[in-house]
C-alpha cells in the first residue's frame, strides 16, 4: 500500500512524504526489502519493533 500526501496538508514539492506499508512474512523478508528501498536514504528510525507493529521503520530521500 502507498499513498503520496495527507489531503489536509498543502503539496509543497520535496517536502511532503510518500507512504509506503510493505507486509509480509518472515520478518527477514521484510528486512531485506528495507535495505534495498532505503538505498541512498537517511534513517530516520531504524526497522525495528513498534506500538503498532513488529517492523516500523522510517526514512528520507533528497532534502527532507
Amino acid at each position: 500500500m502507498a499513498y503520496d500526501m495527507q489531503p489536509e496538508k498543502p503539496l509543497n514539492s520535496g517536502e511532503n512524504a510518500s507512504y509506503v506499508s510493505v507486509r509480509g512474512d518472515p520478518s527477514e523478508e521484510i528486512a531485506a526489502h528495507w535495505e534495498k528501498l532505503r538505498m541512498d536514504a537517511s534513517v530516520l528510525q531504524p526497522l525495528g519493533p513498534s506500538a503498532w507493529s513488529r517492523s516500523t521503520g522510517w526514512w528520507t530521500i533528497g532534502s527532507g
